[in-house]
């Protein structure tokens, strides 16, 4: 159960950064995982999609800055590192930035 409900907030987050939050739907999202709409009603409805999806990479994103945090860096390269940060398909990568 828990690996279908990962699956599902993964897709729904891949589409909502390639697409926005309008196409963001529960019809696309069960598409996306290959299920049934009435099996998608099961885990969420379209608010509880969002939430979860916005949740899960707010989270993402502050363990991403504590693990930065706790590093033996002065304050320039740390900010640097943060200005480094950024979502892409469904997880944080570094951006490609001289410097950083």
């Amino acid at each position: 159960m828990k690996e279908l409900r990962d699956k599902i907030i993964s897709n729904a987050h891949i589409r909502f950064l390639n697409e926005g939050i309008k196409w963001l739907n529960l019809d696309y999202s069960a598409h996306d995982c290959i299920l049934s709409r009435k099996t998608l009603n099961q885990y969420f409805n379209r608010n509880q999609l969002i939430d979860t999806v916005i949740s899960s990479k707010i989270e993402t994103y502050h363990q991403s800055l504590l693990a930065i945090e706790i590093e033996q860096l002065g304050p320039v390269e740390k900010l640097k590192k943060i200005l480094g940060l950024n979502f892409y398909n469904g997880s944080i990568v570094k951006l490609n930035m001289p410097g950083v």
